[in-house]
């Protein structure tokens, strides 16, 4: 992980020399991608680049006792004059275990998401403006249509750390997502299978694909 945020910030810093907006705002791994034991990494980067970063971790006990959960760990750099620099992190829990996750891991691995966090992320120096609310679901629990619904007048960002084989579902849900909840919608997948991708709410889809690997 060290080594992949060293090259992340090269890259930005390669970025800089061609692009006065050089600034790297967030920062997604997929799901299950960084051990807890790494998180000192995160947040030194989040710390020197002020980044957010959103990390899919591998399978943890958050609980002393309880079984195993899959979460994402958000890294929030923050900024105060009483307290200067900080950097805060916040779980959202992964709430429904795809099916071959269960079939394989159910035994030790349980759904979590006691709460849906929503993070304002302040990207104008007019108080006046109000910050953009950027939200997580974790691989399937994109696939609740209620969660969706729900956050659709909530949060303008919606961040999908994913590990998912079927990348060409994924594909059209976010494509259909994007539209149904009117915002930015940011899948990150493990590299081994493809598919991160981001769509925006245009009316073309030539507009509307962002990014797409």
């Amino acid at each position: 992980l060290r080594a992949t945020l060293t090259a992340i910030r090269a890259m930005s810093q390669l970025r800089g020399t061609h692009n006065a907006s050089s600034h790297l705002d967030l920062l997604v791994f997929p799901e299950l991608s960084v051990h807890p034991s790494d998180i000192r990494h995160l947040m030194n980067f989040a710390r020197s680049q002020k980044t957010i970063i959103v990390a899919g971790m591998t399978y943890e006990r958050v609980v002393a006792g309880d079984a195993l959960v899959n979460s994402a760990l958000w890294v929030i750099p923050t900024w105060s004059k009483s307290l200067g620099l900080q950097v805060r992190t916040l779980r959202q829990g992964k709430g429904n275990l795809a099916p071959q996750e269960a079939a394989d891991f159910g035994s030790v691995v349980r759904g979590f998401r006691p709460a849906q966090l929503l993070v304002g992320y302040e990207w104008s120096n007019n108080t006046a403006d109000r910050p953009m609310w950027l939200t997580a679901a974790i691989c399937y629990d994109a696939t609740d249509l209620g969660l969706a619904s729900g956050l659709r007048d909530q949060s303008d960002v919606l961040i999908i750390p994913a590990l998912n084989r079927d990348v060409q579902t994924f594909d059209q849900m976010a494509s259909a997502l994007h539209y149904h909840m009117y915002q930015l919608v940011v899948i990150a997948n493990n590299g081994q299978f493809g598919g991160s991708n981001a769509y925006a709410p245009y009316a073309e889809r030539f507009d509307s694909q962002v990014f797409h690997m």
